[in-house]
Parts: C-alpha cells; sequence; structure tokens
C-alpha cells in the first residue's frame, strides 16, 4: 500500500513527460551509426560459446558508448561466458572501478529453465557472490521468447531481480503505474507494461568484435519498460542493448528513496571476444 502515492507521482511522471504515450521511443544513436551510409557489407554472424567475453557497460540512456570513449569505465562489467545452451547459462563476471586502489566486485550468476522465460535479471541488478535464478534470463532472450517475437512480432519481456520472481518491485511498481493510468486514462489500452513490439530490422548494428568493428543483424523492438536492440540469431539472441524509456525511468526514479536505481534498467554490450 505505501507503494500507491508514489506510484500516483510516477503516473503523472509518465502523463506529462511521455506525451500519454508509453510507447514513446528515445532514439539515441552510437556514433558509429551514420544512417543510410551505413555499411550493408554481409553482417558478422556472432555465435555464442563458453569462453567468449563481453564488455557490458551501464547505459541507462543509451550514452554507454560515449562513456566509453571519454574513459569513464566506473560499473561496467566483464562477463565471461561459462556455460550456454538454449536452457542453461552460467557467467562470471568482474565490474570495474574508478579507483586503481578499490576492490573490484565479482560474482557468478547461474540461469537455468531458459527455454519459455519471458523475464530476465539485467546486470545492473547482478550482486557479488553466487547467485542463480530459474525461468529467468540474463543477457539473452529466449529462445521461446524470440520464436514468439518472430512469429507474431511481440512477446512479453519483464525484468526481475535475483531474489524476486516474476513480479520483482519494479514490475508490481510499472502494473501499478498502468491501473492508475487507467484511472485517470479510462480509455487508455490495457496491456502489459512488458510486452514488447517489433519496431524493425537493423540490417548492420555496428559491434567491436575481436578489437575490430564489425557489423551485425539486429531486431529493434520496445515496450513501455524500454527499447531493446537484440542480435538476430535464434540460437543465441543476445541483448546487445536495453535503453530505458523516458516515461519508466521517470517512474522508477520516484522509488529511489525505496533502493530502487533506476539505472540498473540500461545496458550495452560494447564488446565481445570469441577468440
Amino acid at each position: 500500500m505505501r507503494l500507491r502515492p508514489l506510484a500516483l507521482l510516477a503516473s503523472l511522471v509518465f502523463l506529462v513527460g511521455a506525451g500519454c504515450d508509453p510507447t514513446a521511443t528515445i532514439g539515441f544513436r552510437s556514433p558509429f551509426e551514420f544512417g543510410n551510409q551505413t555499411s550493408q557489407a554481409a553482417a558478422y554472424q556472432l555465435e555464442t560459446a563458453p569462453g567468449m567475453r563481453l564488455v557490458v557497460r551501464p547505459s541507462a540512456f543509451g550514452t554507454g558508448i560515449l562513456n566509453e570513449l571519454i574513459g569513464q569505465d566506473a560499473g561496467v562489467k566483464d562477463v565471461t561466458v561459462k556455460e550456454f545452451t538454449s536452457d542453461r547459462v552460467v557467467l562470471g563476471w568482474q565490474e570495474r572501478t574508478d579507483s586503481a586502489t578499490a576492490t573490484p566486485r565479482t560474482g557468478t550468476v547461474e540461469a537455468t529453465k531458459l527455454e519459455n522465460a519471458h523475464n530476465a535479471v539485467p546486470p545492473g541488478l547482478w550482486k557479488p557472490g553466487s547467485s542463480a535464478v530459474e525461468s529467468e534470463g540474463l543477457l539473452w532472450l529466449s529462445s521461446g521468447a524470440y520464436a514468439e517475437l518472430t512469429a507474431t512480432g511481440a512477446t512479453e519481456w519483464g525484468v526481475t531481480s535475483l531474489d524476486g520472481g516474476a513480479l520483482s518491485t519494479a514490475q508490481k511498481t510499472l502494473q501499478n503505474i498502468e491501473h492508475t493510468v487507467e484511472r485517470f486514462l479510462p480509455s487508455a489500452t490495457s496491456t502489459s507494461p512488458f510486452v514488447v513490439r517489433k519496431l524493425n530490422d537493423v540490417p548492420a548494428y555496428p559491434l567491436r568484435v575481436n578489437g575490430k568493428m564489425e557489423s551485425v543483424e539486429a531486431v529493434r523492438v520496445a515496450g513501455f519498460l524500454a527499447e531493446y536492440i537484440v542480435l538476430k540469431n535464434p540460437d543465441a539472441p543476445l541483448i546487445l542493448k536495453m535503453t530505458a524509456q523516458p516515461a519508466a525511468y521517470g517512474a522508477l526514479a520516484a522509488l529511489k528513496p525505496l533502493g530502487l536505481d533506476p539505472d540498473a534498467f540500461g545496458y550495452e554490450v560494447s564488446e565481445v571476444k570469441t577468440k
């Protein structure tokens, strides 16, 4: 019950800041994207296997690449794929610090029963030490969610935490927001705030692979919570980028006094090493 006043405040942020459009997208772009001038060379075929390493940058508003250009590494996670199948993933990670004397946070996270998962724990919510989740994803869309997205153009993809189920604090909050919006706008269409819909194909998304800039095929999807860039690979649909939507970010920011950091809901994979 204590969340309701905050949910109402967040709803007003949503109504005013997003022009009453819960699926308004952001449109931030990487400095390496040049619109119609982007190279249309054959896309690099990125495969996921044990030993693969990823650099995952916090990026609440799609500006992770800019932080990289200015040398800001605090919060960046170096992730190593230890095990990978369609139904089980084990990742090891170490978080960079902004001080040479600080002890970096490290951890291992395991996810099982993934094939039909429709939620994920974003890296900003990973905790040091060993953690495990079941029926929840990590950095990849589940094979079931990807198949549904491909077949119908939409699927449900929510956010959860390591110590919570499918309805984490963030999800309950956003659902409260949805219900509040319905009370103020009876004509509003009632849909899950975690339904994401395909916006368009991205034939040449820039990604540094093994130290070289490559272009990979991806798909851009979005919902109330976030916009995602997902690698077009049914066997390993890596979520290359998650960017919080302005309305959702404003709503989550209202809950920061309760310990929920809205900056945890955005990241991008800036580099991949496969060898």
